[in-house]
């Protein structure tokens, strides 16, 4: 779990407290408005479109995953990877790429922010990245 940890880098972090901390952010919520957490670095992401939502004259839906190294190998020596998916939101200058975006598109988020809002009547969170700025990655060569 350590090695797991390690490897994870700030947006698996929030995420995990997000997720594990949300009845803490929720009840913080209830007293004050809570802030998007934000960053400005290089997660490398795997975009597929957002088949749950419409998309807007202002916002793209989609989601985007991230597959991390577990440490482990397999029975062919090949690494073991877990994969963690999050909605996600193109908005601004992330907008108008996003249109290009199709399935199993390879990305890299250079800017972007968490949410997380609370609904009180189903008393739940609703966790999303907005992207704000990404790129979109060249393909791997064949070998």
């Amino acid at each position: 779990m350590k090695k797991i940890v390690k490897t994870l880098d700030n947006v698996c972090t929030l995420w995990y407290y997000i997720l594990v901390k949300r009845t803490e952010i929720s009840r913080k919520a209830e007293r004050r408005e809570v802030k998007a957490m934000y960053a400005k670095n290089s997660n490398h992401v795997t975009f597929w479109e957002d088949v749950h939502n419409t998309n807007t004259e202002k916002v793209i839906y989609g989601v985007v995953s991230e597959a991390i190294k577990t440490g482990k190998q397999d029975e062919n020596g090949k690494d073991v990877y877990e994969y963690e998916n999050w909605n996600a939101r193109f908005v601004g200058k992330a907008y108008e790429g996003a249109k290009a975006l199709k399935n199993n598109t390879r990305i890299t988020l250079k800017e972007w922010c968490v949410r997380c809002p609370y609904s009180k009547e189903k008393k739940r969170t609703y966790p999303y990245i907005m992207v704000m700025d990404f790129e979109i990655r060249a393909e791997k060569p064949e070998k």
